[in-house]
């Protein structure tokens, strides 16, 4: 649905003031909740521990400060680019590459492994996302403006790919 609505907002308005949008009203709502006499509530609903860490270190802030990179700023922007230059379906057919390369990340320097069957959900992905990409047009293959708002929105997954595996 966001791919659709934004898509629409795209229209007249350029993607990186959407893509900061976005991101505003999120802070905004979350402000409020924490303004909010339920946000111990809120909170307490996805606590997951009672142990937290009492200090923060430089390693700490180094990483975090790639994750708001890749996923709050580098990702959002590639994402709307793209969004702007492709369909709507396609744009959302291809935001589950996120989790293909999530995986594959997390194979590839996590050292993470699968099961037979997830080898082969992966493989599908794969195999989805380029068919959706190239929209199956392989023998005249060049780098439209459809294609490469496809390549943009991969590259957004990625990021967010890269952001999930750092905040695991």
């Amino acid at each position: 649905m966001s791919s659709t609505l934004n898509k629409i907002a795209l229209e007249n308005v350029n993607p990186l003031i959407v893509a900061g949008m976005i991101y505003f009203v999120g802070g905004v709502l979350l402000f409020g909740i924490h303004l909010s006499p339920l946000h111990i509530k809120i909170l307490a609903l996805f606590e997951t521990s009672t142990e937290t860490e009492t200090k923060i270190s430089k390693k700490d802030y180094r990483t975090l400060a790639f994750v708001i990179l890749c996923g709050s700023i580098i990702a959002p922007l590639m994402l709307l680019h793209g969004l702007d230059e492709t369909t709507a379906i396609s744009a959302s057919l291809l935001l589950n590459t996120e989790s293909l390369l999530t995986v594959l990340i997390a194979f590839a320097f996590l050292k993470e492994r699968g099961a037979r069957k997830d080898y082969f959900g992966i493989l599908l992905l794969l195999v989805g996302v380029v068919f959706i990409t190239t929209n199956g047009n392989f023998q005249g293959l060049s780098l439209t403006k459809e294609v490469t708002g496809n390549l943009l929105i991969i590259g957004a997954c990625l990021f967010w790919s890269i952001d999930n595996n750092l905040t695991i």
